[in-house]
Order: C-alpha cells, then sequence, then structure tokens
C-alpha cells in the first residue's frame, strides 16, 4: 500500500494453491523466527544510509530468502520493503508469504522484457523514490542460474540512487532443498547469522556490466563471511533491546 498516495504496487491474482502454499511459506518462516536464535554483522550501516535519507537496495543470493525474512520479521520493525517476485505461476505463493510477512510484494514478469515489464520497472523506480521503501531482490532469481547476476539491482540502484547492501545469511542446523540455488531451510532451535558487506553505489554514468561483476564478487565474499561468522562461534547472539 502506498503511504503517500503517489503510487502503488501492481497486483496479483491469487489462486487458492497460491494461498495454501504461500500460508506453508510463511508458517516454516514463523517457526524460525520464533524459534531460532539470530546474530548479525554490518547491520548499522542500514540505519547509516537512511539517516542520509537514502533508501537500500538488499541485495542476495536467492537460497538465502527464508532466513533473512525471518530476521527481518523478528528483529527488523520498522522498514517498509518491497520485494521483487515473478509475475507467473510462481509467483502466487512468495506473494503470500510475503503479504503475510509485512513485505510488499511487486511482480515482474522477469523473462519477457517487453513493454510491461519496463512499464512495471519505472513505476517501481516511481515507487521506490516517492515512498522511500527498501528493495529485496535475489539477483540470481527465479530460476538461476545459481550465483549468474542478472541486471535488475544494479539498474534500480543506478535510477533511484539507492545503495546495494551485499547480505547473507547461514543457519545450523538446516535443510538445504536440492534444486538449482542450493536453498536453505533454517530448522527450529537453530542458530541464524546475518552479514552485510559493504554499500556498493553506483552513479549514473557507471557501466552496469561491471557493476554486476563486481555485486557477483561481493555477495560471494558476504556469503564466505556469514558462514566464517557463523561457525567461528564468535558472534554474539541480538541483544533484546535490540531496535530495528
Amino acid at each position: 500500500m502506498s503511504k503517500k498516495g503517489h503510487s502503488s504496487p501492481p497486483k496479483y491474482q491469487l489462486t487458492p494453491q497460491d494461498r495454501f502454499n504461500g500460508t506453508f511459506l510463511w508458517s516454516l518462516c514463523e517457526l524460525a523466527r520464533y524459534t531460532c536464535r539470530f546474530s548479525v554483522t554490518g547491520w548499522e550501516q542500514v540505519w547509516a544510509e537512511h539517516e542520509a535519507q537514502r533508501t537500500v537496495i538488499f541485495g542476495t543470493w536467492h537460497a538465502n530468502s527464508m532466513m533473512l525474512v525471518a530476521y527481518m520479521r523478528r528483529w527488523v520493525k520498522s522498514l517498509d520493503i518491497t520485494a521483487i517476485v515473478p509475475d507467473d505461476w510462481r509467483g502466487g505463493a512468495l506473494v503470500e508469504w510475503l503479504i503475510h510477512s509485512d513485505i510488499t510484494p511487486w511482480p515482474l514478469d522477469l523473462e519477457n522484457k517487453g513493454i510491461g515489464t519496463a512499464r512495471r520497472l519505472v513505476e517501481l523506480v516511481r515507487f521506490m523514490r516517492t515512498e522511500k521503501y527498501d528493495t529485496y531482490i535475489s539477483p540470481d532469481g527465479p530460476e538461476g542460474p545459481s550465483r549468474v547476476i542478472k541486471p535488475g539491482a544494479t539498474f534500480l540502484a543506478q535510477k533511484t540512487g539507492s545503495v546495494i547492501l551485499p547480505i547473507a545469511a547461514e543457519c545450523r542446523p538446516g535443510h538445504t532443498v536440492y534444486r538449482w540455488d542450493g536453498y536453505r531451510v533454517p530448522l527450529p532451535f537453530g542458530r541464524i547469522h546475518i552479514a552485510t558487506g559493504p554499500a556498493i553505489r553506483i552513479s549514473r554514468g557507471d557501466d552496469l556490466d561491471d557493476a554486476n561483476e563486481q555485486l557477483r564478487r561481493a555477495l560471494n565474499d558476504v556469503q564466505l563471511q556469514a558462514r566464517d561468522e557463523l561457525y567461528s562461534r564468535q558472534m554474539p547472539l541480538i541483544d533484546p533491546d535490540f531496535v530495528g
């Protein structure tokens, strides 16, 4: 929903199957939210960008989604976030999950680069600028190849002036879904660690191919960082007084 009335997210027609699958995903995520212990590094960059009146694009590999949404649901209460989802049969369950999770879904036809997709992108740029929403995007989604960058995140950063914050998550114990992205589902009563890498700033005249390569390396680096920090056992749990 638009906060200022300037623009609104596109609609998605949900089927009963979408609602069932989305509610199931939300339930798994809520189980992790309430039972897992969390730690985080680098999150102060988010508040620094907001204090400077800049919005943030959270860039992450697709495998991290459930862990990151669980973290934001439990510890981050003040962010207005929109998330890009596919505008096809794959997106319905995600729309339902995100709506339950107080994240605004933004369906995009990620396969068709026609006029409709261009219009949706323009609307998203306007929405981010006027409504001051942060945006969550997995540059290798929705169906891979794994860890291969698609240009959406860098395009949005260049058009909106938002910074990209590379972010990653690791859990212990967790279940790996053996599909293209190695999707990670945190198991109840485990540990989830969130790592945030240095901000990437993309100017109007920057080459997006170079920016995409920079983002790819940053996402791989922060993924390794999240794993190393989780298994180092030195990351303190989030203080109960943490205000997000």
